[in-house]
């Protein structure tokens, strides 16, 4: 033995004590805790090799991370919210035309021939042009009634962004543009501020008119962030300003629980964007993932609620982004973009994305479909009706698995195997629903199909990597590689021009074109069905469709009559556009 050994003294103490230089009682109350760590709810543990370290190297340690990690989550750009035009004037005469309009009523529209508020003779010019269209002395109570007949128009665009049209080229998926027409409406319809607002105007809205505005802007933020993640652009409502009006609607009793949840998870997630993809240290990114999951955790228990199989697969997607979103920046250093040595953050974060991806591949397949005969399958496919959200979601977890698991050749063989059976699960699930094999769905599964067959042949090359587009990286990478596998370069070079202009162009090549293709020669007509068939009670019952209230319609005389908007002072008649 050695003599260095023999000569040690032994150790008494336990190592939260030593740490802080503070005589410890482990010996006497062994094997209990001591009493210092009894009382602070530390781990007390005797250690001999244990070594203490300095105080001042903690504190600084901790400080620099601390100011990391606030500097991180202080980069989101404050973006100066979009601004009706009922509102809009020049900066130095703000206060004084704000102050004439509280002074004159709706039925004063006629300008005085002097100004009490002292205008200077520029602003008096303004003035009367910002009101030669309110000439007339009455007030148009249809103005009121117009209004929301504007806002059903924006809760149809949201509708159209949420089912688009079939399309035989992603990049011709006009969702985000439908999206970005919601939002920007919204603005101007002043659906952000339906809770705030004062003004002659407002005065005349109802409670239930205000709180439609509110949970339809909730829809708009929803549904615009989720595009903004698939596509690969940074979230334009993820600013202070519009965090914080969101979460003011959310604290209302009002708003129901399925879309408070998917507002909730888009919350997280456009909170947390600029912040996973900024410069700052690997301990600080882990930090911040930690975070979101703790909040994003929080959600069902702060509801007091549990989560269905369709806001589970939006909750689990949710999380497979901010996974992705840490991957991307972890990789973007090293030379190798998907291989991580074990037990380090980027190993971690794959390890966390494989879970997540997992469970939604079985959600789509298995969890999903709708209990036996609550769904007739000759009236549509239950597949087909969801909507195009879960549809890109699942082939977001499955082009994760492939690039991470299945085509990396630094992957155990467990991982890829695993990865492989789930990949192979949707490819079986898309080629089951999809009507025909140039739908979506199934030129989905001929991509998948390519990827598994090029990963088989033990080719792990991954090709051009796309590093810009945050969590849809994955995404756009993937198809890259299959057009170029089957040798449509041509389609690959125009997909990179559109998602990074400044990508230098290949050689020019015909565009193929899936609608050259014969049809099918024997294709399958689907039956009649019933017209007086009765529709399921919870057919509306779903997070998606919260933001309308389906009971004001009646069904039974069809949709093709409005709801008759009630004004105070005023007999509404029947209105057809």
């Amino acid at each position: 033995m050695d003599a260095a050994a023999t000569r040690r003294r032994p150790v008494k103490a336990c190592t939260e004590c030593r740490q802080v230089k503070l005589r410890c009682d482990a010996n006497d109350t062994f094997p209990q805790p001591c009493a210092r760590c009894t009382k602070r709810e530390l781990v007390c543990v005797i250690d001999s090799t244990f070594k203490r370290t300095a105080t001042r190297l903690r504190l600084q340690s901790v400080t620099n991370e601390l100011r990391q990690l606030k500097e991180a989550l202080n980069a989101q750009t404050t973006e100066d919210p979009l601004k009706a035009t009922s509102t809009a004037s020049l900066s130095d005469s703000t206060s004084s035309l704000q102050r004439r309009d509280r002074s004159r009523g709706p039925q004063q529209r006629s300008l005085p021939s002097s100004d009490p508020f002292g205008l200077r003779e520029d602003e008096k010019c303004l003035l009367q042009l910002r009101e030669a269209r309110l000439e007339d002395s009455t007030f148009d109570q249809n103005d009121v009634r117009n209004l929301f007949l504007f806002l059903h128009t924006v809760q149809a665009i949201l509708f159209l962004s949420t089912w688009p049209s079939p399309i035989m080229f992603q990049l011709e998926d006009p969702s985000l543009m439908f999206a970005g027409i919601a939002v920007h409406a919204a603005f101007i319809l002043g659906l952000p501020r339906a809770l705030t607002s004062t003004g002659p105007l407002s005065s005349t809205i109802s409670q239930e008119h205000r709180e439609a505005m509110a949970k339809t802007w909730l829809a708009c933020f929803s549904v615009h962030t989720s595009l903004s993640m698939f596509m690969g652009v940074p979230p334009s409502l993820r600013g202070a300003h519009e965090l914080s009006t969101v979460d003011t609607i959310l604290e209302r009793s009002f708003v129901p629980t399925k879309l408070s949840i998917e507002t909730e998870i888009q919350r997280c997630v456009a909170k947390y964007h600029d912040a996973m993809l900024g410069e700052m240290d690997g301990p600080v990114r882990e930090t911040l993932v930690q975070m979101c999951e703790r909040e994003m955790d929080n959600i069902p228990l702060r509801l007091s609620c549990s989560l269905d199989s369709y806001l589970t697969f939006s909750f689990v997607v949710g999380k497979l982004h901010v996974y992705t979103l840490a991957l991307v920046r972890e990789g973007a250093s090293t030379a190798n973009k998907r291989r991580f040595d074990p037990h380090t953050r980027g190993a971690t974060f794959q390890s966390l994305g494989m879970a997540a991806a997992n469970r939604i591949i079985e959600l789509y397949c298995n969890g999903l479909e709708t209990p036996p005969g609550q769904n007739d399958k000759n009236l549509i496919d239950h597949y087909l009706a969801l909507p195009k959200s879960f549809f890109r979601g699942v082939l977001f977890a499955t082009f994760f698995l492939l690039k991470y698991f299945a085509l990396n050749g630094s992957c155990p063989d467990e991982d890829k195997l695993t990865a492989r059976n789930k990949v192979l699960m949707v490819h079986a699930k898309l080629r089951a629903t999809a009507p025909h094999q140039f739908s979506e769905s199934g030129r989905a599964a001929t991509v998948i199909e390519v990827l598994c067959r090029h990963a088989d042949s033990g080719n792990t090359n991954m090709g051009i990597e796309v590093e810009d587009r945050a969590s849809a990286s994955v995404a756009w990478g993937a198809l890259i590689l299959a057009s170029k596998i089957r040798g449509n370069r041509s389609w690959s070079t125009n997909i990179l021009q559109n998602i990074n202009p400044t990508s230098p162009p290949e050689a020019a090549g015909s565009r193929e074109s899936f609608a050259d293709f014969p049809p099918d020669p024997d294709p399958t007509v689907a039956a009649p069905s019933d017209e007086d068939m009765s529709l399921p009670e919870d057919i509306w019952d779903q997070s998606f469709l919260d933001l309308l209230d389906f009971r004001a319609y009646d069904f039974n005389g069809g949709l093709d009559q409005p709801l008759d908007w009630e004004v105070p002072g005023q007999q509404n008649a029947a209105f057809r556009p």
